[in-house]
C-alpha cells in the first residue's frame, strides 16, 4: 500500500468519525437495528425469499442436462404475472398479496434456516440453506428425468457419491420439519436403498 492511499484511508475513517460523532450515523443505527430486528441479514433474508418464492409456485425452478457431463444446470422462471389491463388499484393490490403471501414464508422459513439456533440468520446460513433445498429440486428432476439411483443425483449435482448421499439426507431430514410445519411445495426424493433418515 502506497503512503498516498494509506494517507487517504485514514482521512476517510477520521471524516467518517467525525461525522458519526456529530450526530451524521442515525442512520445508521437505525439500518443496524432494523437488520437486527428482522432477525436476517439482507442476504440471508433474499436466500430465504428465493426459496419462498419457489416453494410457493412464485418462481419455476427448472434443470436442463449437459449432455456432456451429464450435470443439471438450473434456470428460473416468474410463474406470476400481474394482469396487464388492470387498473393501478388493482395492480397495487396484487403486488401487496404478493408480497404479504412471500413474507410471510419467508417468517415460516427463517427458523430452518437459522442453523445455529441463534435466532438471527446469516448470511451464510441462508444460503446454504437455499442451495440445500435448491438441491432437493435438482435430486427431483434427475430422479423423474433418469430414474432413482444415487449415481444419477451425483452425476446431476455435478458430487461424489458419498457427498450426495449425505446431501439427500440432510435434505429429506429439513424438508420433512419443513413439511410438519405446514408448508408445502418441497419434493420428495426417495433413493432406493438410501436410508433417507
Amino acid at each position: 500500500m502506497t503512503r498516498l492511499t494509506l494517507l487517504c484511508a485514514l482521512f476517510a475513517v477520521a471524516s467518517h468519525a467525525e461525522r458519526v460523532q456529530a450526530g451524521d450515523g442515525a442512520d445508521l443505527t437505525a439500518y443496524i437495528e432494523s437488520i437486527r430486528a428482522s432477525g436476517m441479514s439482507e442476504m440471508g433474508k433474499s436466500m430465504i425469499s428465493s426459496v419462498a418464492y419457489i416453494a410457493s409456485g412464485a418462481t419455476i425452478l427448472s434443470y436442463r442436462k449437459d449432455p456432456e457431463s451429464g450435470q443439471y444446470w438450473g434456470s428460473y422462471m416468474s410463474a406470476t404475472c400481474p394482469n396487464p389491463t388492470a387498473d393501478p388499484p388493482e395492480l397495487t393490490r396484487w403486488k401487496q398479496t404478493k408480497t404479504d403471501e412471500s413474507a410471510s414464508l419467508v417468517e415460516k422459513l427463517k427458523p430452518f434456516a437459522d442453523a445455529d439456533g441463534s435466532g438471527f440468520v446469516t448470511t451464510k446460513e441462508g444460503s446454504d440453506f437455499r442451495f440445500l433445498l435448491e438441491f432437493g429440486y435438482l435430486a427431483d428432476q434427475a430422479i423423474r428425468d433418469e430414474g432413482s439411483q444415487i449415481e444419477t443425483v451425483a452425476r446431476a449435482a455435478g458430487l461424489d457419491v458419498a457427498a450426495t448421499e449425505a446431501r439427500v439426507r440432510e435434505y429429506t431430514a429439513i424438508a420433512k420439519r419443513i413439511s410438519d410445519a405446514g408448508v408445502t411445495g418441497l419434493p420428495e426424493i426417495s433413493i432406493p436403498g438410501l436410508a433417507n433418515n
